[in-house]
């Protein structure tokens, strides 16, 4: 539906709306000729009102949602549905880049068998400024079928994230990043890493630009009780663990307890103990 006018005298001027309703989202996905299926519905209103000229642009402000909106791609093993988004987008006090704003307040969408909802808003489309929240729980099986790595045998459990990003998108590395994830019975296997086999792993992660701390890690390695916590800063990984056994050929340590630090490609040790030949190292 477009209404409205346009006038010129010395410069021209334009008024107009217009408005979409329940426009089909397969419809206008075929566009792109991709491989995936999809379904739901679009709606949008758009007012562009001001001087118009090879110089000058009109004031736009446009509202759009999408609703009951799924995405299917059997080749990628990619399942999206129950997709909703409310969003709006305006070229601002100057109509120009520098003053644009694109916000999506809240969108939610049901990725395989986890979630995904948050809200984004990107500023000043000449340098990108970029302000969101995501809280997902995924499935880790639904990303080993997207991975599509034949060495990797296992993975499954359940990722919990809720993360925070604010920044200049150019400059990667200074976003600021923060948040927390917790990591839910965790199995893991990998042709590449013999010697690993992970099972039952939970662990709790908060982190920012300056740190990551990972705490409460219990797993089984290698059928093996493990017990962790570690802190990685300045590409620095200093962890404290207690291992109930370990068997490397023929023999055989137990209760294996103690600090490990990774920095500048080394790996040192302290307060290292364990049990070997019916004796105590330490």
């Amino acid at each position: 539906d477009l209404t409205g006018n346009y006038s010129y005298a010395k410069a021209g001027l334009v008024d107009v709306s217009l408005i979409g309703k329940e426009i089909n989202l397969k419809e206008v996905l075929s566009f792109f000729k991709q491989d995936y299926k999809s379904e739901g519905f679009v709606n949008f209103k758009m007012n562009v009102k001001g001087e118009i000229s090879k110089n000058v642009l009109p004031e736009i402000k446009a509202e759009f949602d999408i609703s009951k909106g799924s995405l299917k791609s059997e080749k990628l093993n990619v399942f999206c549905e129950n997709i909703n988004l409310k969003g709006f987008y305006s070229n601002g006090s100057q109509r120009n880049s520098k003053t644009s704003l694109l916000r999506v307040d809240d969108f939610s969408f049901k990725l395989n068998k986890g979630f995904f909802e948050g809200r984004l808003a990107l500023r000043d489309f000449s340098d990108f400024k970029v302000d969101a929240k995501v809280k997902t729980h995924l499935n880790l099986e639904d990303v080993k079928n997207v991975l599509k790595q034949d060495s990797l045998q296992v993975l499954r459990g359940d990722l919990i994230a809720d993360v925070s990003a604010k920044g200049r998108v150019k400059e990667f590395n200074s976003l600021n990043f923060s948040g927390k994830a917790s990591l839910r019975n965790v199995d893991f296997k990998d042709l590449r890493l013999p010697l690993v086999v992970v099972d039952n792993m939970s662990c709790d992660i908060t982190f920012d630009n300056k740190k990551i701390l990972i705490e409460q890690l219990s797993a089984l390695f290698n059928s093996e009780r493990l017990k962790a916590s570690a802190v990685i800063q300045n590409k620095e990984i200093n962890a404290v663990f207690d291992l109930s056994r370990y068997k490397f050929n023929d023999l055989v340590l137990q209760n294996i307890k103690g600090k490990v630090k990774y920095s500048n490609n080394v790996v040192s040790t302290n307060d290292l103990k364990l049990d070997v030949f019916q004796g105590e190292v330490s």
